[in-house]
């Protein structure tokens, strides 16, 4: 093999190496494109559109934070009854309380009004009547 033949041969493997050098880091950079190095782990975000009764409930406060608990003893809290609503309370309160008392006391308790399954003299005219 003459000199010449040796620089040529020397010279090719040169420019392969520089071609594999190059297909090398063009694979590299394409394998880190498809498969990039994993980033810090979260928690995962589950999300859907809302559904018809989704907006429904939400539109009636059944979408709320709140407890089934707290819904139900909501009127025990003074801060959430208005004014009209503490009338109505204090009115139940008293027809109660006086439902109570005229059980107590019976039906011969004073009442002026006769039981409906017994008809008084005061409903039917004495008069008017004769000819039945």
């Amino acid at each position: 093999m003459t000199e010449e033949q040796e620089e040529r041969f020397v010279s090719a493997f040169e420019q392969i190496a520089t071609a594999l050098t190059g297909i090398h880091d063009n694979q590299e950079k394409q394998f880190a494109k498809q498969w990039p190095e994993r980033k810090e782990v979260h928690e995962a975000v589950y999300s859907r559109v809302p559904t018809e009764e989704d907006l429904i409930r939400e539109a009636h406060g059944g979408a709320s934070a709140g407890s089934t608990e707290e819904w139900l003893t909501l009127l025990e809290r003074e801060e959430y009854i208005g004014q009209r609503e503490r009338e109505f309370l204090a009115a139940q309160t008293a027809a109660a309380a006086s439902a109570k008392t005229s059980e107590e006391s019976g039906p011969e308790g004073g009442s002026t009004e006769a039981p409906e399954d017994q008809a008084g003299d005061a409903s039917i005219g004495a008069g008017d009547h004769t000819t039945i």
